[in-house]
């Protein structure tokens, strides 16, 4: 029994063990409300496959309208629009760098998100925000995900963590 009993408990912390690092970034805050109307500005929200908007508070995206309560968490949020249509968002700033001021940016040739910093890649299309290759690959470093939630009632969009 007792080797029943240690046998499981090995199992439950082998399982919840994991190779990748998704909180080197700090946990800040994030809120950031687009609205239906919103939404049909391809500056504001993506919502066509492999695109992407920056959310960086005051002033990116240029115009966008944020609320007094809209947080952009710890070097920004990335919003994309995945290959399969799904949405999905990310700090921006690189997790290698750990730096709110050193952030990555999106290659137009391979549709990854890389930094210009350290030189490493991720997924971002796919929804993981695993890291490709670079330092944050040999560390294990991926982006810090946030949730994006329909509101049904408005048509919004919320990007919160």
């Amino acid at each position: 029994m007792k080797k029943l009993i240690v046998l499981f408990f090995i199992t439950i912390v082998c399982w919840g063990c994991s190779d990748v690092d998704d909180e080197r970034v700090p946990l800040t805050s994030v809120r950031i409300e687009v609205t239906l109307a919103q939404q049909q500005n391809k500056s504001y929200w993506a919502n066509v496959p492999a695109t992407f908007v920056t959310f960086l508070k005051p002033n990116v995206p240029y115009g966008f309208p944020y609320t007094i309560s809209a947080t952009t968490g710890y070097g920004g949020v990335l919003q994309v629009c995945g290959f399969d249509n799904q949405l999905f968002a990310f700090d921006l700033s690189c997790p290698y760098e750990h730096n709110p001021n050193i952030r990555i940016e999106i290659s137009e040739t391979d549709l990854n998100a890389f930094c210009r910093e350290c030189g490493s890649t991720y997924d971002v299309f796919y929804g993981s925000g695993a890291p490709i290759n670079g330092p944050s690959a040999t560390n294990g470093y991926s982006l810090r995900k946030y949730n994006i939630t329909y509101i049904p009632t408005t048509g919004s969009y919320m990007i919160i963590n």
